[in-house]
């Protein structure tokens, strides 16, 4: 429970008996909380697996009979068509689900499924884009090819497969080069590379700074330390880090030091620069100063941030990895964008009526 009647469910991977853990999953959650008034599904930097799982996890939430994908080929007799088969858990408590780029293959069709049926609003940043058919084919000596065969379609009749790449990555196309479909209830869905949530949210950018404070062991030596001086803390409902400057003073104390990607890309350019070139080297000294007091600024900077990353440590130390999840929960900003949805029914319906745009 991350509120009030809000369940979570989080599925990392589409192994066997993904629909079976899903559906449990809400079932305990309805048990707990008999007045449940939403749930949250988390396939996040979910890459997907067995297609049949993604099958039974749309089956949790919608009925008996429903078509979840197709898959069309060259071959025509080798095409399928892939539908629920047993009934729902629950097809009415309203439904987030949060995805975001590295949601891939089952991710995308459960999600595509949802948003295709109005079953729930989609929530995060465009999904990968991964709708392709492949299989293996041993070639002799210990090698072995794969073979695209074909592509999965969703209800709609869209295809999830991105259509451009740049260094094997999927590019994102304009909204206007993409083919428009409807969804059950009429409102216009796009293909042409990964599903398109209904609320976006811009992604979290891990900062040079914070991956640093985490691979330098300053926010764990740090926590060390707090643990030290603390034998208890609140609840993990309750606890707030608030001590920041004790923190500041300690980062100075260890001498903390990185190179920004802005420093990295001027030592590359001051490299380039001849030796005779005094003003050109001077101007990028300069510029290096602004950069170095620049960084200097970021700690506050990112203030927010960084306390989320020391919470979430704090609160492993004291309650395990059982505590470290509930507050990784607590302060996920996205968590907290679908729990006011789920707590809207006005606003939640409004993304789902016929006419609504996947803006």
């Amino acid at each position: 429970m991350v509120a009030d009647h809000i369940g979570y469910i989080n599925l990392t991977i589409f192994t066997n008996d993904a629909g079976r853990n899903v559906s449990r999953a809400l079932k305990d959650l309805k048990t707990q909380d008999p007045d449940l008034k939403g749930v949250i599904l988390d396939i996040r930097d979910n890459g997907g697996g067995l297609l049949h799982e993604a099958v039974n996890v749309c089956n949790v939430f919608i009925p008996q009979g429903e078509l979840v994908a197709t898959t069309r080929g060259k071959v025509a007799e080798w095409d399928r068509s892939y539908h629920t088969q047993s009934p729902s858990v629950d097809e009415d408590i309203p439904l987030v689900v949060l995805i975001n780029k590295r949601s891939a293959s089952a991710s995308e069709i459960v999600s595509g499924v949802i948003q295709d049926y109005d079953r729930g609003v989609l929530m995060g940043q465009r999904s990968y884009g991964k709708g392709l058919v492949q299989n293996t084919m041993d070639i002799g000596y210990n090698s072995r090819v794969k073979i695209t065969t074909a592509k999965y379609y969703i209800p709609s009749g869209r295809c999830i497969q991105s259509v451009k790449y740049a260094n094997g990555e999927p590019v994102n196309i304009p909204d206007e080069q993409r083919a428009v479909f409807k969804t059950r209830g009429g409102r216009p869905v796009l293909d042409g590379g990964g599903v398109k949530p209904d609320v976006l949210i811009d992604p979290f950018s891990e900062e040079t700074l914070v991956r640093e404070l985490i691979s330098q062991n300053i926010v764990f030596d740090f926590v060390t330390n707090f643990v030290l001086e603390n034998p208890e803390i609140a609840s993990v409902e309750d606890f707030h880090f608030e001590d920041f400057d004790s923190f500041l003073s300690f980062v100075d104390g260890r001498g903390f030091d990185y190179e920004t990607e802005a420093e990295a890309a001027l030592r590359k350019l001051r490299a380039k620069v001849p030796a005779d070139q005094a003003n050109i080297l001077a101007d990028l000294e300069q510029l290096a100063g602004k950069l170095s007091q620049a960084k200097q600024t970021s700690l506050l900077a990112y203030r927010e941030i960084i306390t989320s990353q020391i919470e979430k440590e704090i609160a492993g130390r004291y309650y395990y990895q059982k505590g470290k999840t509930q507050m990784g929960l607590r302060n996920d900003l996205e968590i907290k964008e679908a729990v006011q949805l789920l707590k809207d029914p006005a606003k939640y319906s409004e993304y789902l009526a016929a006419g609504s745009s996947d803006e």
